[in-house]
């Protein structure tokens, strides 16, 4: 038979694993607690630190913006323009004279204007005069003054050598009463000679400034 104190000091133990138990399971529960709030915390923290770098990247991106616009802005303002009463196309200025001259004169008109009489080195470009000379005639740069059938530019570029192209009216240079050694843009929108001393148009070209 067993004794009273045997039922004692097993209820004893009992009482203590119990406790151990629940010392134990509120001990986990305070763990778990600690981890959550401290994974909360770090969430947070990470957070703000994604929120605030994805801040700094754009204002990366809005400064570059505005440095790219800036840039543009004083190549735009930088970039070679031609002057007021001149005619831009493909990289050159153009002079389309109000008065009339002699080839000579021409010349020297297009010098004090920082250019030179016309040279005529492609197909398109001889389209764009043909576009502005609005049915006159007008001189351009080329000449045989210093040899008789060998036309030259103002530049000293022979007219047969690349990249001259020619665009001469037909049965034109015919040098009539060998007295034509100056070359004119006609009506007819093709080239022809003529009295270097004759008056007309003239047509200057130079690079934008």
């Amino acid at each position: 038979m067993r004794k009273p104190e045997d039922f004692e000091g097993k209820s004893a133990v009992k009482n203590t694993q119990d406790r151990l138990t629940l010392v134990l399971i509120i001990f986990l529960i305070l763990v778990f607690l600690i981890l959550v709030i401290f994974t909360s915390l770090l969430f947070v923290y990470y957070d703000r630190i994604a929120k605030d770098i994805a801040h700094q990247l754009n204002n990366v991106k809005e400064c570059t913006s505005q440095f790219e616009n800036k840039l543009e802005q004083h190549k735009n303002e930088t970039k070679p323009s031609c002057e007021s009463g001149w005619l831009e196309f493909d990289g050159h200025c153009y002079f389309f004279s109000h008065f009339q001259l002699s080839w000579t004169s021409a010349q020297m008109m297009c010098l004090n204007r920082g250019s030179y009489l016309v040279i005529i080195t492609s197909q398109e470009e001889q389209e764009f005069l043909n576009q502005h000379i609005n049915k006159k005639t007008y001189w351009i740069g080329l000449t045989d003054e210093k040899t008789e059938g060998t036309f030259q530019w103002v530049d000293g570029t022979l007219l047969n050598s690349p990249p001259s192209y020619q665009f001469w009216n037909n049965k034109e240079p015919n040098d009539y009463e060998k007295k034509e050694d100056c070359a004119e843009l006609s009506i007819a929108e093709k080239w022809n000679d003529s009295p270097c001393d004759k008056i007309q148009f003239a047509i200057c070209e130079k690079r934008p400034i």
